[in-house]
C-alpha cells in the first residue's frame, strides 16, 4: 500500500478523527497526524502489555513473550483468559486509560505547561 493511500485510509477513520478533534489536531498536516495515531497506538499496546505483565504470575511471563513474538493471537487470548478475567473489558479500559492521559497531555503541552 502506498504512503498517502494508508494515510487516507487511517485518518477516514471514525476513531482517529475523533483523537484528532479532541486533541486540537485538526489543523496540523495529514502526516503529523498519522504519526500521532501510530504513535498513541504503539502507547496502548505497551500499556495492555505492562499491565497483562503485572495480572501473570511470574511463572507465565516466557510463554506470555513467546506469545507476542509468534503473532499467534488466538493462543495469546485463551492464554490470557484464565489470568485476565473479562479481558475484553481489560483491555478496552487500559487503552482509554492511555488515551486519556495522552490526550491530557496534550493539552497541556498545547497550553505551554
Amino acid at each position: 500500500m502506498n504512503e498517502q493511500k494508508f494515510i487516507r485510509e487511517l485518518l477516514g477513520d471514525e476513531f482517529a478523527q475523533t483523537v484528532i478533534r479532541e486533541c486540537g489536531l485538526e489543523d496540523d498536516p495529514p502526516e503529523a497526524q498519522v504519526q500521532f495515531i501510530t504513535l498513541l497506538g504503539e502507547n496502548i499496546i505497551q500499556r495492555i502489555s505492562l499491565e497483562i505483565l503485572k495480572a501473570l504470575p511470574e511463572s507465565e511471563i516466557p510463554k506470555f513473550e513467546s506469545f507476542i513474538g509468534s503473532g499467534d493471537m488466538d493462543g495469546l487470548r485463551t492464554f490470557l483468559l484464565p489470568h485476565v478475567p473479562d479481558l475484553d473489558r481489560f483491555i478496552q479500559h487500559e487503552a482509554m486509560k492511555e488515551y486519556e492521559a495522552t490526550k491530557t497531555r496534550m493539552h497541556e503541552i498545547i497550553q505551554g505547561q
